[in-house]
C-alpha cells in the first residue's frame, strides 16, 4: 500500500523550496476549499516555523493565531501532538520531556542516572551542538557517549540495544568494556526514564509509531524532507498510509542533508515510493537559484563533486583565496569585504575555529555577533565583572561622543541610556553624583562637561576618552577590543553586520559575502578519506557553506594548525 500521492519539489540552495509549498499550500486553499486546520505543515526548526506561521497568513487571512499555531509545527512537535490525542503522554499524569544539555529541560536527570552507573559525565559537553562532535581528538566521557549512542539507535527504528557497536562505530565513539556492558547499560537508561516517565524527542516519535498513532490533518507538507532520519520517514510512511491523509507536498534537496550523526540520510526524499509528481529538478532541467551566481555554483559542485539541483543566476560573482600567515592579515580581509558588500557571513566547521576568529576579530576592534544559540563574542551586550549588564552599542556610542567634543569642543551631550552605561562598564573611574536622579532628569541628554566632572576633578587631558576606554571593567578580550573599536570611529561595522557561524547553525541563511574557513580535525580528515559515507556528508556540509553566498565567496585558508578541510582541496590553491 502506497497511500496518499505525494508532488515532489527537488531543488537547490536559493530556489524557494518554502515559497513553493505555500503556492501549494494557496492552490489547496483556491482549488479544493482546504482549510487551515485541513493542514499540517511540518518544518524542522522552530524558527523555520515561525517564518512560515507568518507567512502562510497571507493565504489565511482570517485564520486566528492559534489556528496557524495548530497547523504549522515541527516534525517534532506534530508527532508529541499524535501521542497526546492517543493518550501517549500526558503532562497532568507526570510525562516529562527532558533534552540533554538544557537545565530547564530536565538535564539533571542524564546527571542522575550517569552517577547511578558510574559513568563519568560532562554536562559542558552535553551542552555542545551535534555538529561540534568528534571534534577534539580526545575520546568523550563514557557518559555522554552512552547517551548519544542511544538517540542514535533510537533514531534508526529499526535498531535495538544490541547495535551499539554500529551506533559508535557511526557516531567515532567508544565506552571502554571496563564501564560494563553497553547494551545492559542502554537497556538501563531505558527503564530509567520509563521509570521517571522521561520522553527524550525521539522516544514520542517512536510511540506514535508503536502504537500507530494517525495523522493531525489530511493534508500533509513537510519541509526540508532530506533531513528525515529513518524513525521520522518510518512515521511519514505510516501517516501516508493511513487513509487519513488525502495529499502530500514535500520539498527538498539532498546535496543539503547533513545531519547523519542523528540519523539523517537524503536517499529519503529521493526513494518515496510513488505515486509521486516531481516538480522540481528533473533531467536537464532545474529550478533557478535567486541567491547563487555561476561562479559560486561551478565552485559548489566542485566541493561537492556533483552537481546542484539548481541552474544559477544571471550576473557575476566572485570566488578567491586569502592566505593569511597570520592574525593580523585576517581583519583587512573582513574590512574590505564589508566595505564593499556591507554584511559578511564567516564560517567554520567547528565552534573552535569561530571562537578563535572571533578573538581575532575582537583584538582588532571590529563588531561582530554570532548564530550560536549558546555563545556571544559580546558586542552586543556583555556584563561587567561586577555581573552588571552592559549594551555595547551604547557604549561605543558614549565614547565617540567623548572623542568628538575632544576634538572639537563645545558643550558636547550623551544620552542618557549612554550616560548610564558608561557609568556602569567604569565604576572605579567614575564618582556619580549623589542624587543620579536629578542628573538624568532630562531625558533627551547629559552635558558632556557634567559627566567629565564625574570621572575628574582636573580638567581632562586630551584623549580622555582613551583613558576612559582603557579601564573598562569589562571580559578580558571585550575590554581590549574597545580601545581598537574606538580608533576605528563610528563608521566600523554594526556587530550586525559581521556575523561568525558554524556550517550547521547557518544552514537556511545567506549572505552577500561570505568567508569559508579551511580549519578542520585531523581524526575527522582520516576519517573522511578512509569511510566514504563521511566523505559524502562532509561534502554535502562544505556544499552548503559555499551556497551561503549571493556575490562573493572567500576561501580563507590559514590562522589553522591542523590540516584543511579535504572537500575544500578540490580547489585550486587550498592547501592540505
Amino acid at each position: 500500500m502506497t497511500g496518499a500521492p505525494v508532488t515532489r519539489f527537488v531543488a537547490g540552495p536559493g530556489t524557494g523550496k518554502t515559497h513553493t509549498l505555500l503556492e501549494l499550500v494557496r492552490r489547496e486553499a483556491e482549488e479544493h476549499g482546504t482549510r487551515i486546520g485541513d493542514i499540517t505543515f511540518s518544518t524542522f526548526a522552530r524558527s523555520q516555523a515561525a517564518e512560515v506561521r507568518t507567512r502562510i497568513g497571507t493565504v489565511y487571512p482570517e485564520a486566528k493565531r492559534e489556528d496557524i499555531g495548530g497547523a504549522v509545527v515541527t516534525l517534532h512537535a506534530a508527532a508529541l501532538r499524535t501521542c497526546k490525542a492517543a493518550g501517549l503522554f500526558d503532562t497532568a499524569a507526570g510525562d516529562r520531556i527532558i533534552q540533554e544539555g538544557i537545565k530547564k529541560a530536565g538535564a539533571g536527570f542524564f546527571e542522575d542516572f550517569a552517577r547511578l552507573h558510574h559513568l563519568p559525565y560532562d554536562p559542558a559537553l552535553a551542552r555542545a551542538r551535534a555538529d561540534e562532535e568528534r571534534t577534539s581528538g580526545q575520546a568523550e566521557p563514557p557518559g555522554n557517549v552512552l547517551f548519544k549512542i542511544a538517540r542514535y539507535i533510537r533514531s534508526q527504528y529499526t535498531w535495538t540495544w544490541s547495535h551499539a557497536p554500529h551506533a559508535m562505530t557511526a557516531t567515532g565513539t567508544h565506552i571502554p568494556s571496563s564501564y560494563g556492558d553497553v547494551a545492559e547499560l542502554l537497556q538501563a537508561w531505558s527503564d530509567y526514564k520509563a521509570e521517571h516517565q522521561l520522553f527524550e524527542h525521539d522516544d514520542y516519535v517512536f510511540a506514535a509509531i508503536e502504537a500507530k498513532a494517525g495523522p493531525l490533518a489530511p493534508i500533509l507538507i513537510v519541509d526540508e524532507f532530506q533531513d528525515l532520519s529513518p524513525l521520522q520517514f518510518i512515521l511519514f510512511i505510516q501517516w501516508r498510509q493511513s487513509g487519513e491523509v488525502v495529499r502530500i507536498y514535500v520539498a527538498g534537496d539532498p546535496n543539503q542533508s547533513i545531519y547523519a550523526f542523528r540519523g539523517a540520510d537524503p536517499i529519503f526524499l529521493e526513494k518515496i515510493p510513488g505515486p509521486v509528481e516531481d516538480i522540481g529538478a528533473a533531467g536537464d532541467q532545474a529550478p533557478v537559484s535567486r541567491r547563487c551566481p555561476p561562479e559560486i555554483v561551478r565552485t559548489a559542485d566542485q566541493v561537492l563533486g556533483g552537481r546542484s539541483f539548481m541552474a544559477p543566476r544571471t550576473g557575476a560573482g566572485r570566488v578567491w583565496l586569502e592566505h593569511p600567515y597570520d592574525d593580523g592579515g585576517f581583519p583587512p580581509v573582513i574590512e574590505a569585504l564589508y566595505r564593499e558588500y556591507g554584511e559578511v557571513l564567516i564560517l567554520a566547521r567547528y565552534r573552535r575555529y569561530v571562537r578563535k576568529l572571533s578573538k581575532v576579530l575582537t583584538s582588532a576592534g571590529i563588531p561582530h555577533t554570532s548564530l550560536l544559540s549558546d555563545w556571544s563574542p559580546h558586542w552586543e551586550t556583555t556584563r561587567t565583572k561586577a555581573g552588571d549588564p552592559v549594551d555595547v552599542r551604547q557604549l561605543l556610542g558614549a565614547l565617540d561622543a567623548l572623542t568628538a567634543y575632544d576634538r572639537n569642543g563645545g558643550p558636547g551631550i550623551l544620552t542618557p541610556d549612554q550616560a548610564r552605561t558608561l557609568i556602569t562598564a567604569a565604576p572605579r573611574m567614575c564618582t556619580p553624583p549623589a542624587n543620579m536622579r536629578g542628573a538624568f532628569s532630562r531625558p533627551e541628554a547629559v552635558l558632556i562637561p557634567e559627566l567629565i566632572g564625574w570621572f575628574s576633578d582636573t580638567p581632562p587631558a586630551p584623549g580622555f576618552s582613551r583613558t576612559i576606554a582603557a579601564g573598562l571593567e569589562l571580559p578580558e578580550d571585550l575590554a581590549a577590543g574597545i580601545p581598537a573599536a574606538l580608533a576605528r570611529g563610528p563608521s566600523r561595522p554594526d556587530p550586525s553586520a559581521i556575523v561568525l557561524s558554524t556550517i550547521h547553525a547557518a544552514k537556511g541563511g545567506e549572505s552577500r559575502a561570505v568567508v569559508l574557513h579551511t580549519g578542520y580535525n585531523r581524526g575527522r580528515s582520516r576519517e573522511y578519506w578512509q569511510n566514504p559515507a563521511t566523505a559524502a556528508e562532509e561534502r554535502r556540509v562544505y556544499y552548503v557553506a559555499c551556497t551561503r553566498a549571493s556575490d562573493a565567496l572567500v576561501i580563507l585558508d590559514g590562522l589553522r594548525p591542523g590540516p584543511s578541510a579535504p572537500p575544500l582541496q578540490a580547489i585550486a590553491g587550498v592547501r592540505s
